[in-house]
């Protein structure tokens, strides 16, 4: 076992971490009329699941983009490329942090 592992709290989820595929934005071809000070070249705006499936499947694992949740007025959905699937996860901002959170869990 080398030695950084030995100080690893859970390593089944180290090993998971480690074999994970290093995350590279999708980045936005066109123009967006209303964007978000929060996001760069990886926000596109409003997709539909259908388009963004044609955008995700010529990439490889790791891609990702951030879009409009059309489910949610005001919440953004994540979507990464993991396994050759596409998943996703609602992302909220609270704009009295100034932060991006999914469920309990804030992010600067």
């Amino acid at each position: 076992m080398a030695e950084a592992e030995e100080h690893v709290y859970r390593l089944d989820l180290y090993n998971l971490q480690k074999a994970a595929p290093k995350p590279y934005a999708i980045p936005c071809s066109k123009i967006l009329e209303k964007t978000f000070p929060y996001f760069g070249v990886d926000y596109h705006g409003t997709l539909t699941r259908d388009r963004v499936k044609e955008i995700m499947d010529r990439y490889d694992n790791g891609a990702y983009l951030i879009r409009d949740c059309l489910s949610e007025p005001g919440a953004f959905s994540l979507v990464i490329r993991f396994d050759q699937a596409n998943k996703s996860y609602k992302l909220y901002f609270d704009g009295t942090q100034g932060k991006l959170y999914v469920g309990q869990k804030y992010f600067d």
